[in-house]
């Protein structure tokens, strides 16, 4: 007789209880002779491109690498193939992890750029080819801060600076964030020879990564716990 298999259960930090959920099983792993771990994955941004593989080796295949943090050598993201992540976070940087410059050339294109691709790309989470997780990148990325874009009267005679006002969003790690911002907590447990994939996509039918964003770099951290072999 076969039976259903139950979802694996996920939510998004909405809570005030949530960060104090991840260090409990963090903090209960450790007792059972784990290792805390923060893996990261990242993307480099090309213009058009509509698909993206996290943890997954392709940092070693585009030749850079050096970026991921994670086991890439097996089929899974920790480096002894056993252990457990609970948590999955996104961000946004500029080239070579240089501060996200929102005005670009000067009319905010790299801003607009960014909320377009936060907006639109999806994710999906898969261990041993069950779905886990599909969703929304807007759910496990914080808000971009908020720019209040200069209003300029006629036409000017010479070159000059204007002010923006911006409020800026908290950062932090996965264990140290507060309620009021964006992580996804999914218990994932691995052994030897499970798989993991994380990926993400564009609507097929738009037109990709916009060329503001390109050599931009997507990351996604997981917070998890190892045990050696």
């Amino acid at each position: 007789m076969q039976t259903q298999q139950q979802p694996t259960q996920a939510r998004v930090n909405r809570n005030p209880n949530a960060r104090k959920t991840v260090q409990s099983e963090i903090s209960l792993l450790m007792q059972k002779g784990g290792i805390p771990i923060e893996l990261q994955s990242v993307a480099k941004l090309a213009t058009g491109d509509k698909s993206f593989g996290f943890f997954s080796g392709n940092e070693d295949r585009a030749n850079y690498g050096h970026l991921a943090h994670y086991g890439l050598g097996g089929k899974n993201p920790i480096e002894s193939q056993k252990g457990k992540l609970v948590g999955f976070q996104a961000e946004l940087h500029g080239p070579d992890f240089a501060a996200l410059n929102l005005a670009g050339d000067g009319t905010y294109n790299v801003l607009d750029a960014a909320n377009k691709l936060i907006n639109l790309i999806r994710f999906k989470i898969t261990k041993n080819k069950t779905v886990l997780r599909e969703g929304s990148f807007k759910s496990i990325i914080d808000p971009l801060p908020r720019v209040l874009k200069p209003f300029k009267i006629g036409d000017g005679i010479t070159n000059g600076h204007e002010s923006v006002a911006v409020v800026h969003t908290q950062t932090g790690n996965i264990e140290e964030r507060n309620s009021g911002l964006r992580v996804l907590y999914l218990p994932v447990e691995f052994s030897n020879n499970d798989s993991f994939v994380f990926e993400a996509w564009l609507p097929s039918q738009g037109t990709g990564v916009d060329a503001p964003l390109n050599n931009h770099l997507l990351v996604v951290t997981a917070l998890g716990v190892e045990f050696p072999k």
